[in-house]
């Protein structure tokens, strides 16, 4: 899991230009971050401002407590901000795992980039 969150953030991004395609929005690849692991908010060696999500992210689930399992998926758990312009994220059917734990730790924009589980 320590690794994933950027990757994550990499294929939202995709998605949202999918989205919005149809205004001819374009996506930028400048990378590949291998090494960020649960610092993926600061430590973006690839963002001009050395932030990640800047221009905005989604988190799924980043909210829930830890061994928590929901079926259907609630989207009431996740942590949502969209770039200017973007309104919607279209999701497909989402499920959660169904064991127990968390999946490591990671930077959580909504409480001041602290290391948390992540559920």
């Amino acid at each position: 899991m320590v690794k994933r969150a950027p990757a994550a953030l990499m294929t939202i991004a995709l998605v949202l230009s999918g989205l919005v395609g149809m205004a001819q929005a374009t996506v930028t690849v400048v990378g590949t971050d291998t090494t960020t692991g649960p610092n993926w908010r600061t430590a973006a060696a690839l963002e001009t401002d050395n932030q990640y999500g800047t221009d905005g992210y989604v988190i799924y689930g980043i909210d829930e407590a830890d061994g928590v399992f929901r079926n259907p998926y609630a989207f009431d758990k996740d942590q949502t901000v969209l770039p200017a312009g973007i309104t919607v994220i279209a999701t497909t059917a989402a499920r959660m795992w169904a064991g127990n734990g968390n999946f490591g730790t990671m930077e959580d924009p909504g409480n001041g980039n602290a290391i948390v589980n992540t559920p």
